[in-house]
């Protein structure tokens, strides 16, 4: 959730009432956690929740003078701009157009939408979402198959070097 963290570390917070995604289905739990049972219940316990609206939209750190965002994701949880009002820094998103764990139209597209300050790059259509992740092992693609293996035609070491460079433009032009 690193994505969506420096979201609300910018000042965002989310609506937590949105259940479904843009499709209208539950959310799913990830890839990464396939074993991982959500035993909290947000929604209705009165602790979890009072803290909720109590400090929702209090989690902005201005220690922070920009924001390097890779393929967020809680994107359907964003639908007005109230929500990222208070967002005043530079933020730069950065997401892969074949991205199925978080899809650029409720994530990346969105949050760019909705934040005034945010700047944009997609990859292309065969860059998934966990690319950005560290080049797998051959282990790795064994027991980790969904999050270790990209497309043919995408190399990831490539991808890490643009975005390296990328990075480094933003944070050059930013601080």
């Amino acid at each position: 959730m690193g994505g969506y963290t420096n979201i609300a570390l910018a000042g965002g917070y989310v609506d937590r009432a949105m259940r479904k995604n843009e499709h209208g289905a539950h959310r799913k739990l990830p890839p990464e956690f396939p074993q991982t049972q959500e035993v909290i219940d947000f929604h209705n316990d009165s602790l979890i929740a009072a803290s909720y609206n109590k400090y929702k939209n209090q989690v902005k750190d201005d220690r922070f003078k920009a924001f390097f965002v890779m393929a967020p994701g809680i994107g359907f949880g964003f639908h007005s701009k109230e929500q990222t009002a208070k967002i005043t820094k530079p933020i730069f998103i950065l997401a892969g157009k074949g991205d199925v764990e978080t899809p650029i139209a409720s994530n990346a597209a969105n949050y760019h939408r909705l934040i005034k300050t945010a700047k944009i790059h997609l990859f292309n259509t065969h860059v998934g979402h966990y690319v950005f992740l560290n080049e797998p092992t051959e282990y790795g693609k064994i027991v980790a198959p969904n999050i270790t293996i990209d497309n043919p035609s995408i190399d990831r070491k490539k991808i890490h070097k643009e975005t390296l460079k990328l990075a480094v433009d933003f944070f050059k032009s930013s601080l």
